[in-house]
C-alpha cells in the first residue's frame, strides 16, 4: 500500500505482530510458528526483529497477555521502537475489567438460583482463570467448549465469538456430561516450554492499566476504539477485529490504539542506517561483529545486527526472521532451525563424498545456506548492508537485480568468502585463479565441491556494489590476489575491543586468590576448541614436552582457556590448569591479568581476538609469525615472535620472557599500545567514515 507523505509518495508498511490465522499479505505477519508463506517465523519474547521507525503501523491482537507484565512491557517498547514518528500501535487484548464484572454478575445470579446462571458461574470461572493456569493444551476451557450438552451455549457464543464458533465446527468430538471426578492424584502435564507457548496468560490488563503502561512507554493520543473503528482508515479497512459478518472477532476485548509523538527528528535522517550480518554473535568473528555493531550504536548509527546463532539476546539483536526458531535450555541460547539443518546437512554431504579428507584440520564449508541477502523484508531501505562471517546462513541474492547497486561491506574473518569452501588455505594457492581438486577435501577431481562453491560465488558476485574490509594486512593481501574479490576495493581496518573490560586489574591479588606464586611464570592458551590443528596444538605440545623437561619444568604453569584441551597437555610434565570455555568478558580479562604470557602459536590466523584483548590487560603473547599475528606483536616490546612450527624459537621466547623479571615495562607498553590500536570506539569511527565515504561517493 501506498501514500503520500509531505509531498511524495512511499509505501505503507504494516506490522501484525503473533498474527496466528489472521493475516493479511499487504502486511509483514509475524508469529512464532508460520502456517503460510506470507508469515515470517519469530520467537517475539526476544524482541521485534525489525530496524527502528521502520513501520507505519504496528498491531497485535491477544498477544500482549501472553507476556509477564515487565516482558510486555519491554515487546511494547519493541513496538514503539519500530514505528516511525506519528505511527499508530492498536493493541487488543481480553479486557479484565469486562471479564470480572461478568464473573461478579453471574456470582451473584447463582446466589439468586436464577436459572442457568450457576452454569453461566462457570463458565466465567473458566473464562478468567484457565489460561492463567493452564498447563496442557486447550485446558480445562476445550474440555467445557466440547461437551455434547453444553450449557448455556448462547451465553458462550456471545463472550467468546468467532474463536468459539471454529473451534465447535473444527473439533467434532463430543464429551457427554461433566468431565469425571478424579480417582489419582492429578499428573502435571506439559513440557517445560508450555508456558511460553501462546495459550497461556501471564497478565492481565484493564483500559486504565493499559493505558498507563502506553503512557509510560512515551506513547501518546491513546483512545479506547470499537473494534470496526480506527485513527488510521487503511487499518479499519482490513477488519482485522472483525469476524466475516463484521460482528466482533474476540467480543471480551479492549481494543486501543497510541500514536508514537513526532519529537526528536532534526538529525534523524542525516544517520546512517546499517544492517550487520553475521551467522553467531559469540566466537571470534561473532564476538568481533558484534563489538563493533554496539560501536556503531555508541556513535549513533541505526545499527541492527541479525544472526543465525544468538547467544546474547539484547535491544538491536535479532536472529534473521523467517522459519523457525529453537530455545536451547542448558544455556537460554536462541538457534535458527534452518541453519542448524543446512550446517549439519553440508558436513554430512563432505564427509560422505570425500572419505579422504583429514576432518581434524580446519573446517570446510560449502555453499549450503539458509536465504539470500534481501529475502528480509525492508532490507533495501537500509543504507549499509554489512556482512561478517555469514558461512550456511546468508548468500547474496542469485539474481543481479535484487538488492542492485545497493553498497555491501564484507568484514573478513578469514579466507571463506574468496575460497571454494576452505577457511585458510593452508598454501594452497588455488583460490587465486580457480578452485577444484581442493587438498583439503583429499580430492583430484577439477569439478569438486569447492569449484561448484567457487563458481557460485563467481556469478552471485557479479555485477555487486561490495566494499571489503580486511582486520590485517595479510588477510587484504590474499583477498586482493583472489579470483573472486581482485576487482573490489579493500580497505584495512583492525578490530576494536572494550579496553574498559579488557585492562590491568591487581593481577597479583587475582593469582593470591587462584593459589598461584607470585614466582610463578604461568603460561594461558585460549581457542574456542583447543584441539584445533590450525591453532598449532602439535607444536605448543612439542615446545612444552621441552619445557617440561628442562630447568624451568617447576615454575611453569598452564592455563587452557577453551573447549576439548587435549589430554597431552596434562601429561607434558608441566601443571595445567584447564578451565573451560569462558564466556564473561570480566572473567576473560581475569584470567588475562594472572598470565605472564598467552602463547599463540597459530599456524595461520587473521589477526585474533585474544592478542589484543590480553595487551588491553598488559600481557605479552609469545606467538609464531603466522598471517597477521605478525602485524599485531612488536618482537621484545609487547611480546615475542618466532618463525611458523619453529618449536625451539618458541622454547627461547619462553626463556626470554622469563628473563624480563616482572615484566612490568612490557606490560606497560602491551596496554599503551592496545589503547592506540584497538580501542573499539576508534575502530567504529574508521567504519562510519568509510560508510559515510561510501554513500558520499554514489550519492
Amino acid at each position: 500500500m501506498s501514500q503520500e507523505y509531505g509531498g511524495h509518495t512511499r509505501t505503507k508498511h504494516m506490522l501484525n505482530l503473533g498474527c496466528g490465522m489472521t493475516h493479511h499479505a499487504d502486511w509483514v505477519n509475524v508469529d512464532y510458528v508460520s502456517h503460510d508463506e506470507s508469515v515470517l517465523s519469530y520467537d517475539l519474547w526476544l524482541g521485534v526483529p525489525f530496524a527502528d521507525e521502520t513501520f507505519d503501523v504496528v498491531y497485535h491482537s491477544h498477544v500482549l497477555e501472553h507476556f509477564p507484565r515487565r516482558q510486555g512491557m519491554f515487546f511494547l517498547s519493541e513496538c514503539y521502537r519500530v514505528l516511525r514518528p506519528g505511527g499508530l500501535l492498536r493493541v487488543a487484548v481480553p479486557d479484565l475489567e469486562n471479564i470480572t464484572r461478568a464473573y461478579l454478575t453471574e456470582l451473584e445470579a447463582a446466589r439468586r438460583n436464577e436459572a442457568g446462571a450457576e452454569n453461566r458461574h462457570e463458565w466465567m470461572l473458566i473464562e478468567m482463570l484457565d489460561q492463567l493456569t493452564r498447563d496442557r493444551s486447550e485446558g480445562d476451557m476445550g474440555d467445557y467448549w466440547r461437551r455434547a450438552d453444553l450449557p448455556e451455549e448462547t451465553f458462550i457464543r456471545q463472550r467468546c465469538g468467532t474463536e468459539f464458533v471454529l473451534f465447535r465446527e473444527r473439533d467434532t468430538r463430543r464429551v457427554s456430561g461433566r468431565e469425571p471426578l478424579p480417582e489419582t492424584p492429578f499428573q502435571r502435564q506439559g513440557d517445560a516450554n508450555f508456558a511460553r507457548s501462546g495459550e497461556t496468560h501471564r497478565w492481565m490488563y484493564d483500559e486504565v492499566s493499559l493505558a498507563g503502561t502506553l503512557r509510560r512507554l512515551g506513547f501518546a493520543n491513546i483512545r479506547r476504539r470499537p473494534h470496526n473503528e480506527s485513527d488510521d482508515p487503511d487499518v479499519a479497512a482490513y477488519g482485522l477485529d472483525a469476524s466475516p459478518d463484521g460482528t466482533v472477532r474476540k467480543p471480551e476485548s479492549i481494543f486501543m490504539e497510541a500514536r508514537k509523538p513526532f519529537f526528536g527528528r532534526e538529525n534523524e535522517d542525516e544517520r546512517i542506517h546499517v544492517a550487520v550480518f553475521s551467522t553467531h554473535d559469540s566466537g571470534g568473528a561473532g564476538i568481533a561483529a558484534r563489538r563493533l555493531h554496539e560501536g556503531g550504536l555508541a556513535l549513533g548509527e541505526a545499527s541492527e545486527f541479525f544472526v543465525a546463532d544468538l547467544r546474547t539476546p539484547a535491544r538491536h539483536v535479532h536472529i534473521l526472521p523467517a522459519k523457525y526458531i529453537i530455545c536451547n535450555d542448558s544455556d537460554k541460547s536462541y538457534v535458527k532451525s534452518a541453519w542448524l539443518l543446512f550446517a549439519v546437512r553440508g558436513q554430512a554431504r563432505i564427509r560422505k563424498e570425500y572419505p579422504r579428507r583429514d576432518f581434524s584440520g580446519e573446517t570446510f564449508t560449502g555453499g549450503e545456506c539458509v536465504q539470500e541477502l534481501g529475502e528480509m523484508p525492508f532490507t533495501e531501505e537500509f543504507d549499509i548492508l554489512h556482512l561478517h562471517w555469514i558461512a550456511n546462513f546468508l548468500a547474496l541474492p542469485s539474481s543481479p537485480a535484487v538488492l542492485k547497486d545497493k553498497p555491501i561491506v564484507w568484514t573478513l574473518h578469514d579466507m571463506r568468502p574468496f575460497t571454494g569452501g576452505c577457511h585458510y588455505a593452508d598454501g594452497c594457492g588455488r583460490f587465486t585463479e580457480q578452485c577444484g581438486a581442493c587438498p583439503q577435501l583429499g580430492s583430484e577431481d577439477e569439478r569438486d565441491a569447492s569449484f561448484d562453491t567457487w563458481r557460485e560465488q563467481m556469478g552471485r558476485y557479479r555485477k555487486r556494489n561490495l566494499h571489503i574490509v580486511a582486520p590485517s594486512r595479510w588477510l587484504a593481501g590474499q583477498a586482493k590476489k583472489s579470483s573472486l574479490f581482485r576487482r573490489f576495493p579493500v580497505t584495512v581496518i583492525e578490530n576494536g575491543h572494550p579496553l574498559d573490560v579488557f585492562k590491568p586489574l591487581d593481577r597479583h591479588a587475582l593469582r593470591e586468590a587462584a593459589g598461584i606464586g607470585r614466582n610463578d611464570l604461568v603460561l594461558g592458551f585460549s581457542a574456542e576448541n583447543l584441539g584445533n590443528k590450525r591453532k598449532g596444538m602439535e607444536y605448543l605440545l612439542a615446545c612444552l614436552e621441552e619445557l617440561g623437561a628442562g630447568p624451568m619444568r617447576n615454575d611453569i604453569r598452564l592455563m587452557l582457556l577453551g573447549d576439548n584441551p587435549p589430554g597431552e597437555f596434562t601429561a607434558c610434565g608441566l601443571r595445567a590448569d584447564a578451565v573451560g570455555n569462558v564466556t564473561d568478558r570480566t572473567t576473560m580479562a581475569g584470567y588475562y591479568n594472572m598470565m605472564d604470557a598467552l602463547m599463540v602459536p597459530s599456524l595461520e590466523d587473521n589477526m585474533p581476538n585474544v592478542i589484543a584483548e590480553a595487551a588491553g590487560c598488559g600481557t605479552p603473547s609469545i606467538a609464531f609469525e603466522a598471517g597477521g599475528i605478525a602485524e599485531m606483536i612488536a618482537h621484545g616490546q609487547t611480546g615475542w615472535l618466532a618463525p611458523v612450527k619453529d618449536v625451539p624459537g618458541l622454547v627461547q621466547r619462553v626463556a626470554a620472557l622469563r628473563e624480563t623479571g616482572d615484566g612490568g615495562a612490557v606490560r606497560d607498553t602491551c596496554r599503551k599500545t592496545a589503547l592506540a590500536r584497538w580501542d573499539v570506539r576508534e575502530q567504529a569511527r574508521k567504519y562510519q567514515k568509510l560508510f559515510e565515504g561510501i554513500l558520499h561517493k554514489e550519492g
